[in-house]
């Protein structure tokens, strides 16, 4: 059973308000319930927040030194060179998930410096997915010397690894599976000053108070923090993406659509469905309207927000001069 928390995060309902049109011909109008957000993404993308994934290590992966203290790193890049321009998408490679996803998300992840701590089964299950989907950098850090019990969960691990920490004995293997991401091992203390150096912070396989030690470290730096375990059959996990954080996809499902019969063109447009054709709106929820021949200037304008006419009807904004 596993359940998710948010820390410190503002859980707004975003969503796409509507751009009225005027025009009797039927169009199409796609409809996001959001109630509450002040900040909504357009409307058929997933929200994602503007500073999500982005980057705070240098573009060859996070520096190498601290203040205080080097940080001793083994270091595998199977990238290109730090200071070459950064690549564009590969679409062959990454044509499923961008398919998902879409290309400015791709574009963020390709961007995220992350720190994975722990590399027992859990923790290289994470590191696989993250290599596989094209961050930036990923570093590794598990000192924990590998012993017999971590074959029955770490599939990167052997015998030949046996006295070796887990994380240098994962991390060549994990170097192989994506040529385009810079993977590497930090041998040193996690703290403050490290964190500091990537964009997203993911625990595993530590004991909660450490974790709660590095989640406020992550919130001091503005570094995003998950935590992530499992016991058993069981496991949990919780999101900390600070407090400036918004959601902004209430349920993460595409946006309804609904045809329209009349949008008019007037200071408050009022928008009319086809006949028998409820909108199923509340006030205040978001809207965009698009295909309207002869207004296409609506296509260009922000979500707004709707006011309930009736079942078949709502109004928008200044739907004028939009042709």
């Amino acid at each position: 059973d596993f359940s998710g928390a948010v820390g410190g995060n503002r859980l707004l309902h975003a969503g796409p308000r509507s751009h009225a049109p005027s025009h009797s011909t039927a169009h199409l109008l796609r409809v996001a319930s959001l109630r509450g957000g002040d900040q909504p993404s357009l409307v058929g993308k997933r929200p994602v927040s503007e500073d999500s994934a982005a980057a705070t290590a240098t573009p060859g992966g996070p520096p190498l030194l601290s203040a205080q203290a080097p940080l001793k790193r083994i270091a595998l890049r199977g990238g290109k060179a730090a200071e070459e321009p950064e690549p564009e998408i590969d679409e062959t490679l990454y044509s499923r998930q961008l398919y998902v996803l879409g290309h400015d998300a791709m574009r963020k992840m390709q961007k995220s410096s992350i720190l994975l701590i722990g590399l027992g089964g859990l923790g290289v299950e994470i590191a696989k997915d993250l290599a596989l989907a094209g961050v930036k950098s990923l570093t590794l850090h598990d000192p924990q010397e590998t012993t017999p019990s971590d074959f029955a969960a770490q599939f990167y691990l052997g015998e030949a690894d046996l006295g070796i920490g887990r994380a240098a004995a994962t991390v060549e293997k994990l170097a192989g599976l994506n040529p385009h991401v810079t993977i590497d091992v930090l041998e040193t203390e996690v703290n403050a000053e490290v964190v500091a150096r990537y964009s997203l912070v993911v625990c595993t396989d530590r004991i909660f108070g450490e974790c709660v030690r590095i989640n406020d470290a992550c919130r001091a730096q503005g570094v995003k923090f998950i935590m992530a375990q499992t016991r058993g059959v069981f496991g949990h996990i919780f999101v900390d993406f600070g407090a400036d954080h918004e959601v902004t996809d209430t349920n993460g499902e595409n946006p309804a659509q609904c045809l329209l019969s009349h949008v008019s063109s007037e200071e408050v447009g009022v928008v009319s469905t086809l006949e028998d054709t409820r909108h199923n709106l509340e006030d205040g929820d978001l809207v965009q309207i698009s295909g309207v021949q002869g207004m296409e200037g609506l296509e260009t304008l922000p979500p707004m927000k709707v006011k309930v006419l009736g079942p078949f009807s709502f109004s928008v904004g200044d739907t004028r001069g939009m042709g």
